[in-house]
C-alpha cells in the first residue's frame, strides 16, 4: 500500500504525523468485450420434410433466363428456426450472375423445412446451405 504523511504544517510542541493506507491507482482496465457468440452449427446432410415442388420452381425460375432457355444455380445461406422453417436466406452465389438466379433462390425458401436437429431433446438452430439448379423444360 501506498503510505500518504498528512504532516501539512510544523508546530511547536510533539510532532503527530498522521498516515493512512491508500490502496493502489487501479490501471485503466480495457472495456471489457462480450465474448461473440459460437457460431451457428452447419447441418451438412439435411433431412428436408419439405422442398419446393416443380410448379413453385418454375414459378421462382428468373423470366428473362427462362424466355432465352438458359439453366443456371444458386446457393443460399439460411438459418434453420426450431420448428424447422429456414429464415434469413443471404445469397451466397449464382451462376451465371445477374440472371436472378439468386433472388429467386431466395423466393423459394419458404418451401423448404428441415428435420431440425435435437440435441437432448431440444431443437437447435443452425445453417443450413440450399444448392438449387434451374433447368429450362425441355420442349
Amino acid at each position: 500500500p501506498v503510505v500518504i504523511n498528512d504532516n501539512a504544517a510544523t508546530t511547536t510542541g510533539p510532532a503527530i504525523s498522521l498516515t493512512k493506507p491508500v490502496e493502489n491507482p487501479v490501471e485503466d482496465a480495457p472495456p471489457a468485450v462480450a465474448p461473440n457468440p459460437p457460431p451457428a452449427r452447419v447441418i451438412t446432410n439435411p433431412s428436408w420434410s419439405r422442398q419446393p415442388n416443380a410448379d413453385q420452381m418454375m414459378r421462382a425460375y428468373p423470366s428473362r433466363a427462362l424466355d432465352a432457355g438458359r439453366s443456371g444455380s444458386a446457393v443460399i445461406s439460411c438459418l434453420v428456426q426450431a420448428n424447422g422453417n429456414v429464415t434469413g436466406c443471404s445469397v451466397m452465389s449464382e451462376t451465371p450472375s445477374g440472371e436472378g438466379f439468386g433472388r429467386a433462390a431466395q423466393q423459394l425458401s419458404r418451401h423448404f423445412r428441415i428435420n431440425p436437429r435435437t440435441v437432448d431433446g431440444t431443437a437447435e438452430g443452425s445453417r443450413v446451405s440450399i444448392n438449387l439448379r434451374f433447368v429450362p423444360p425441355a420442349d
